[in-house]
């Protein structure tokens, strides 16, 4: 029934044989409400990140639970918007879940202005994923991950103080901790990590959820949380809130805002690719119409959403594993998914039970977030390589947010206007790692050629350290510079043993693409198709064979390596080997 609300795809796809239900394929209806009531759990567990953010800024109840259900209306709107596709969702399905790197931002705007700055949050996040669906290749050079990895990082330490006061059961500096409280956070915390380690690839999906009952649980026998009268008394039925703003918030608040839609729309970028590559057995590459719609879904759901006071979604590829896990991506999955998330938004007895969650599990909840934002940020920026632009611009940025954190006195040296940047450590932190990165930027070009010198051309190891340093100023991935350095010295030295000398080395990055090219005398080497190699024949054959071994080697190992790899003759006589690199 619910699969007429599905606007058909824009092209084909072969089914993989390791899925049993396709994107465009009907499951059974019991299939589809099963794992349909899978990915809404999952959804619903990560809400309590918006828990978090309340109780960081001291919202009331009543506030707090306005801002989870509509949060989970956007969740739900995301969701739907995904499956339905069209020119406003990828045709996929793609489940939305509350998104964690927007917690820390989100906290300190909450102190600043109230509930009400939700509806700028929201609205920010979603005309820039909005604008970013269309412009996105062009401005991803602005935004690089070294930049946002600093930011996410930051994030997470900001969580830090609440985080060990709420396991601690201190409601302020002068409260001494509490052993009960962390008992009861030890023990939440303790079954995520076990749930996330030790499990197995399914359960590994609801170490959260588990974490959560653990510890409710716990508070219960301890008595440190007795059963609220507010839960038992709250209706089953309810309106989520509109949220009307009165003020503007400092402009200072919305850069973070900015970078940390940047970072989601690249990762959501990520989510669709991956979503795309596990429902289509042939695919080749990405398909950027594909990831815009998934972008504009995103964007239009959190800026539908900021009437209803709800904070930002990001697309989840926690329940992406969870269709690996289950063979099914369907998208009337997805279609039933957004339905009953919907569903709970106007419950309020589910939304006030994760608003009344004991003060030691939000505490386990935000040592949970902060070391996965800590660790995503770090991984964000040791992910590439770095020269002394991108050592000075991440080292520094992290120097400053953390002085005016420690030494919080410092920030009276700032002009009045500009005391608002160091409150956040997150806000410090982003602005000075975008303004050093647009700095360090000057002098930096998409496209160069190094001219080689006699020693360079004939010594592969000096032509190495020219890539190396230059995939260190373009800051591409570490993975990818290897790559591309283990080619150019296999195709330097394939070239040499041909005779042909080594004229130029040509370079491109996109932030997309990596395409680095060996200018040299005489025609277009010749690539061999892949073909069986016999060492053996060609090591008692003639020169011929000999030859012909080595040069399919070659080619063999060109190929593998780089992700397309060609020989052209160019107009002023010269030839080049050209390798493709997908970043």
């Amino acid at each position: 029934m619910i699969s007429r609300l599905l606007i058909p795809s824009d092209r084909s796809r072969r089914r993989p044989p390791s899925m049993t239900y396709g994107v465009d394929d009907t499951p059974p209806t019991m299939v589809v409400w099963l794992l349909a009531v899978q990915h809404a759990a999952m959804t619903l567990a990560l809400v309590t990140y918006v828990v978090v953010a309340a109780n960081i800024a001291g919202l009331r109840p009543g506030e707090t639970q306005s801002l989870v259900s509509g949060s989970i209306l956007t969740l739900a709107l995301g969701t739907v918007l995904q499956a339905i596709g069209g020119r406003f969702g990828a045709g996929a399905s793609i489940i939305h879940v509350s998104n964690p790197f927007v917690l820390t931002v989100s906290a300190v705007a909450f102190k600043a202005m109230g509930p009400a700055a939700v509806f700028f949050i929201a609205i920010t996040d979603g005309l820039v994923q909005t604008l970013l669906s269309r412009i996105l290749p062009r401005l991803r050079t602005l935004f690089p991950p070294t930049v946002v990895g600093v930011v996410v990082c930051l994030g997470g330490l900001g969580l830090i103080e609440t985080a060990v006061t709420s396991s601690l059961g201190m409601d302020g500096l002068g409260d001494m901790p509490d052993g009960v409280a962390l008992g009861i956070s030890a023990l939440s915390l303790g079954t995520m990590m076990a749930f996330s380690i030790w499990g197995s690839s399914a359960v590994r999906l609801f170490g959260l959820v588990a974490g959560i009952f653990a510890g409710f649980a716990l508070s219960w026998v301890t008595g440190w949380t007795a059963p609220n009268e507010v839960i038992q008394n709250a209706s089953w039925l309810g309106l989520p809130s509109l949220v009307i703003p009165t003020e503007i918030p400092d402009l200072t608040l919305f850069l973070p805002i900015v970078l940390i839609a940047v970072m989601s729309s690249i990762d959501g970028m990520g989510v669709v690719v991956l979503m795309d590559k596990m429902d289509d057995a042939d695919w080749r590459r990405v398909d950027m119409k594909m990831v815009g719609r998934g972008l504009r879904a995103n964007g239009l759901a959190n800026v539908a959403g900021a009437i209803f006071g709800g904070m930002p979604s990001g697309m989840s590829s926690s329940n992406l594993g969870l269709c690996h896990v289950s063979r099914t991506s369907s998208r009337i999955i997805g279609l039933a998914t957004g339905f009953l998330i919907a569903i709970v938004a106007f419950v309020p007895a589910i939304t006030t039970f994760l608003v009344s969650l004991p003060e030691p599990v939000l505490g386990a909840i935000q040592v949970y977030a902060a070391a996965y934002l800590i660790t995503s940020g770090m991984e964000m920026v040791c992910g590439r390589a770095l020269d002394s632009r991108g050592v000075f611009m991440v080292g520094t940025a992290l120097v400053v947010a953390l002085g005016f954190t420690l030494v919080p006195e410092a920030r009276y040296l700032l002009p009045e206007r500009l005391e608002l940047l160091t409150e956040s450590i997150m806000v410090t932190g982003g602005v000075v790692a975008v303004v050093l990165n647009l700095i360090f930027r000057a002098g930096t070009k998409s496209k160069v050629s190094h001219v080689l010198t006699e020693e360079q051309a004939s010594n592969t190891r000096r032509l190495a350290d020219l890539v190396e340093l230059q995939c260190a100023r373009w800051s591409t991935r570490r993975d990818v510079a290897q790559r591309a350095t283990l080619s150019v010295m296999e195709g330097a030295e394939a070239l040499a043993m041909r005779g042909r000398r080594l004229l130029v080395l040509e370079g491109s990055f996109d932030e997309f693409n990596l395409t680095l090219s060996l200018v040299h005398e005489g025609v277009p080497l010749e690539l061999a198709h892949r073909i069986p190699i016999d060492l053996e024949k060609a090591l008692d054959g003639d020169d011929a064979a000999f030859e012909a071994s080595v040069n399919a080697l070659s080619s063999v190992m060109l190929r593998n390596l780089a992700n397309n790899v060609r020989g052209e003759e160019r107009k002023d006589g010269t030839s080049s080997l050209d390798l493709y690199f997908e970043h």
